[in-house]
């Protein structure tokens, strides 16, 4: 069984070819990306967007390539991607403003929210049903 959780990632083309050079070195994320998404969109979402959505994954750090995916996430969250400083940074912004990383966990307070990107669409929802 093990823990689960269901993670939204949204990639703006701005950081799209990041995010592909970051996969190519993983031939298990790309797998992860391309094959094994319960719902993937490339720029059906929005202009140029990558949408990927797993529900129920076993989000561990042990994976290599759920490591992937999160060291990308981490590097554009703390403005430390790689290829992105000097001119670029000036006419795009940060790199938080072109992504999205949602992730809630089987507990209640197990929750990830990062970046700006699609921020009033991509959102953590709680509501009491009964």
């Amino acid at each position: 069984m093990g823990y689960r959780s269901t993670v939204v990632l949204a990639v703006g083309k701005e950081l799209k070819p990041y995010f592909l050079a970051a996969l190519a070195a993983s031939p298990e994320a790309t797998a992860l990306v391309f094959k094994h998404t319960d719902h993937f969109e490339d720029d059906g979402y929005d202009d140029g967007v990558m949408l990927m959505h797993w529900s129920s994954i076993k989000w561990y750090e042990s994976h290599e390539e759920i490591n992937v995916i999160n060291k990308f996430v981490h590097d554009c969250d703390n403005e430390s991607l790689e290829g992105w400083e000097g001119a670029q940074t000036d006419e795009l912004g940060i790199p938080a403003e072109h992504f999205r990383f949602v992730r809630t966990g089987a507990d209640y307070d197990d929750a990830e929210d990062k970046g700006e990107y699609l921020w009033g669409e991509i959102h953590i929802a709680r509501e009491i049903q009964f």
